[in-house]
């Protein structure tokens, strides 16, 4: 459009500039009127292009801020989106919250009864310390007391008892025999052999077995000798049973 005005005043221009008037309109126009009236023109046309400029430009910044409304109003709708499926599963999330609550209260009541019994297991346990503690306390003392009445051949009996058992396998009264062999009295020795701690069996058992390594017997034979080493007739036929005779 101002390609086309510029034109036509120009053309104007070149009428007005061979003669000195120009006919627009029925009404005569001198060529210096003409030549205001196109800078006017050319004004107005520049005022009016800055104007359509400024409109274009405020049509791009509209355009703009659409466009932003636009991404906001997109990125909402997933919000609203993930709203409306947090509502839609608000039911099953309270349940949810609901069941987890329970588990936790019985929980709580499951470690306390479990604090409970631990407290009264605590509580037991001392009570038997102090009773442990007042046995061994007890038992001490009577220990005490008789070592204080055991004399000295008593002691020397119990080590010579000890030392024979070391060497080779006795029983009960084969060994209350031998000490008695050695100079011992009978309360001495047969204190000494309620002292040590053996087990009569095993001690018939090896004794068996000592006397097959050298010599041979017959069930009822090795049954006889052990016997008259001491043992009793049930525990002679434990040994025998024992070694496979």
């Amino acid at each position: 459009m101002r390609k086309y005005l510029i034109l036509l005043l120009s053309f104007l221009f070149l009428v007005a500039c061979s003669e000195e008037t120009v006919d627009m309109d029925g009404e005569a126009i001198h060529y210096e009127e003409l030549q205001d009236k196109i800078s006017e023109a050319e004004e107005e046309l520049k005022t009016v292009q800055a104007e359509l400029d400024s409109v274009n430009e405020e049509v791009d910044d509209a355009n703009t801020e659409l466009a932003k409304v636009k991404d906001a109003i997109d990125e909402n709708k997933d919000k609203y989106e993930g709203l409306e499926e947090l509502a839609a599963n608000r039911d099953s999330i309270t349940k949810e919250v609901e069941d987890a609550e329970s588990d936790l209260e019985s929980l709580q009541a499951e470690i306390s009864e479990r604090q409970e019994e631990l407290t009264a297991m605590t509580e037991e346990k001392e009570t038997e310390e102090v009773e442990v503690e007042k046995t061994a306390e007890t038992s001490s003392e009577e220990t005490s007391e008789a070592n204080s009445e055991v004399t000295l051949s008593q002691q020397n009996a119990v080590g010579a008892a000890r030392s024979y058992l070391d060497f080779t396998s006795f029983s009960k009264s084969g060994l209350v025999e031998q000490l008695k062999f050695e100079g011992f009295s009978n309360e001495d020795a047969t204190y000494a052999v309620n002292q040590v701690d053996v087990d009569w069996r095993e001690q018939a058992v090896k004794m068996a077995q000592d006397y097959l390594d050298y010599s041979s017997f017959s069930r009822s034979g090795l049954i006889e000798q052990l016997i008259f080493e001491g043992f009793s007739n049930e525990d002679a036929s434990y040994a025998v049973d024992e070694i496979g005779l």
